[in-house]
């Protein structure tokens, strides 16, 4: 064979080895899709808790609330309503507590549910960023 010849066929098997190391390396779990479909998961997994701190923030508002109205209606004379009005039905008044005892009780289910699961995607965060890390890391040859 002559020179040129030979030369350019050197030259197409280095451009078609480069081309197989490249779609190699794509294929990869450590390739930089891998790596945006890592971080598209942690920004959607940020969002979602975002929206359980805020409904965390809700909740605890209403306890808040709940118990302040809880304690003032403690503090009132029950059977006061003004001069010359009837007292308070003793049912209607059992009733009324127990139904501020059971949104007290659920509200409290609620922000124990919500912090557990805040948590959860704290920890799957932590994982999820630790992948990323160990991809963006040089890799040893």
């Amino acid at each position: 064979m002559n020179r040129p010849v030979l030369q350019l066929l050197l030259v197409r098997v280095a451009v078609l080895l480069l081309a197989c190391l490249a779609a190699a390396r794509a294929a990869e779990p450590g390739s930089d899709f891998e790596v945006r479909r890592l971080q598209d998961s942690l920004a959607q997994l940020q969002q979602e808790q975002q929206a359980i701190y805020q409904d965390f923030q809700m909740t605890q508002g209403l306890r808040a609330l709940e118990m302040q109205d809880a304690s003032a209606a403690a503090l009132q004379d029950p059977g006061y309503r003004g001069f010359n009005s009837p007292p308070p039905n003793y049912d209607d008044v059992v009733r009324s507590r127990r139904e501020r005892e059971e949104r007290l009780h659920q509200y409290s289910d609620d922000l124990k549910r919500l912090y557990t699961r805040y948590r959860e995607i704290e920890e799957e965060k932590a994982a999820l960023r630790g992948r990323i890390r160990d991809l963006m890391q040089p890799r040893r040859e």
